[in-house]
């Protein structure tokens, strides 16, 4: 495919809800909508399928067919989002998932292996998946401006928190009504109607990479040339002490919380607080409302100091993770009671999550626009894979302590190494120039 022209950037003064922003931002909404029904009745379904034995085993079999394959994909895919039109690469990947969901619909409705077919088409769509994130991520500063670039992100990230509290919201009726397999239909067709819409948009072609020329020039294919370019794109962003230092950042705060709110913090609220499902459920909702709440906050108002702003944001989101302890001293625990804690547990989890978003979007938005675009899908993918082996890494760690040291313990030790994190990051001059 020829890309061996220059690229453009998008015309200086371009509107936000520009055609080609406008029309990836409502495909996203559509699949990500149906992804999310999808993802909620899948749990159900696999429960219900297997009984109450298996069900934990068998949701973790289905949560492994999504993650391996990203992570043993991602890096290459990264390659192939630099190398290919992206456009084709974003349409496409949700027309094969629209397929793959399709078939899974008609596999299970004709009681066809259904349980083995959700494993083997989770597999192949998160395969075709990896392609997705890391071109999108990569094409959102070709199609608005500078200005416009963090407001974008922001809209873009909001969507994907609304779609997940919508579809977790209407998931159970339509699991109720349609059954699984009906589910499964309307996951594919909504993949199929965002491919078809992403197919409009239209993107300026780029300029090839010296990666790129040294692959054709030695004729290396296959996977020895993908390995060219994915190792070219690795040297680049090692030279980049700004870019190399805000990876270290990623993954130790996804090695330090990710575990912890997937891990210790249901066992929190279900055996140590003895709180319900509705209540657990219900702080889920808070944190996905703190995610809105930042990213709405953001598109609204204009950050003029990315740095001033990760660096205040990333302090707050620190203490908010470190204060999750305080409640849970015992001497503090017996007074205050489960209402009480419940309330701080909410009020942290928006809180945190609002941080989270001011820190998040500016990163994404000053990493867009320091790489060039021959090497901005491999950055992501990179950046993706390694926050992805950090969180599983994270989960092992305090899936043991979970069990043998008192959960204060693992919110301040958390707090600390993340702390650790921010004073050595106020330490990197490189990092003004965010």
């Amino acid at each position: 495919m020829d890309t061996n022209t220059v690229e453009k950037s998008p015309q200086k003064g371009a509107r936000l809800f520009n055609r080609n922003f406008s029309l990836l931002l409502t495909g996203q909404i559509v699949s990500n909508l149906g992804t999310a029904i999808h993802m909620t009745a899948v749990v159900w379904y696999i429960m219900s399928t297997v009984g109450e034995g298996n069900g934990g085993k068998m949701v973790a079999v289905f949560s492994l067919c999504m993650l391996l394959p990203m992570l043993i994909t991602g890096p290459l895919a990264g390659v192939l989002a630099d190398r290919w039109n992206r456009v084709l690469i974003i349409a496409g990947t949700d027309l094969v998932r629209g397929v793959l969901f399709v078939l899974l619909a008609a596999a299970t409705y004709m009681n066809i292996a259904p349980l083995s077919a959700l494993f083997v088409i989770t597999v192949l769509a998160s395969v075709v998946g990896s392609l997705f994130n890391p071109a999108v991520d990569a094409s959102i500063p070709n199609m608005v401006d500078e200005p416009n670039l963090m407001r974008a992100n922001s809209l873009n990230g909001m969507s994907r928190q609304l779609t997940y509290v919508a579809g977790a919201a209407v998931a159970p009726f339509l699991y109720g009504f349609f059954g699984i397999a009906g589910v499964f239909l309307i996951n594919g067709l909504s993949f199929f109607l965002s491919g078809v819409s992403e197919l409009f948009i239209r993107l300026p072609r780029r300029e090839k990479t010296e990666g790129e020329k040294a692959a054709e020039t030695e004729k290396a294919g296959g996977v020895k040339g993908y390995l060219h370019e994915f190792m070219d794109g690795v040297r680049y962003f090692s030279k980049d002490k700004l870019v190399m230092t805000m990876m270290v950042c990623a993954v130790v705060l996804n090695f330090v919380f990710a575990p912890v709110f997937s891990v210790l913090y249901p066992k929190i609220i279900k055996i140590d607080l003895r709180m319900s499902v509705q209540q657990f459920g219900f702080l889920e909702s808070l944190s996905s409302v703190g995610g809105i709440l930042g990213m709405l906050l953001i598109s609204i108002f204009t950050i003029k100091n990315r740095y001033k702003t990760v660096m205040i944001a990333l302090f707050a989101m620190v203490a908010a993770f470190s204060l999750f302890g305080v409640p849970l001293i015992p001497s503090l625990s017996v007074r205050i009671g489960t209402g009480v804690m419940f309330a701080i547990f909410g009020v942290l989890s928006v809180g945190l999550m609002v941080t989270n978003s001011f820190v998040n979007m500016p990163i994404i938005t000053s990493m867009q626009i320091r790489i060039p675009d021959e090497y901005r899908a491999r950055f992501f993918s990179i950046l993706t894979t390694f926050c992805m082996v950090a969180a599983p890494l994270g989960t092992a760690v305090v899936g043991v302590l979970a069990d043998t040291v008192p959960a204060m313990t693992i919110f301040f030790g958390g707090g600390a190494i993340c702390l650790i994190v921010c004073i050595w990051m106020l330490a990197q001059p490189v990092l003004r120039k965010l």
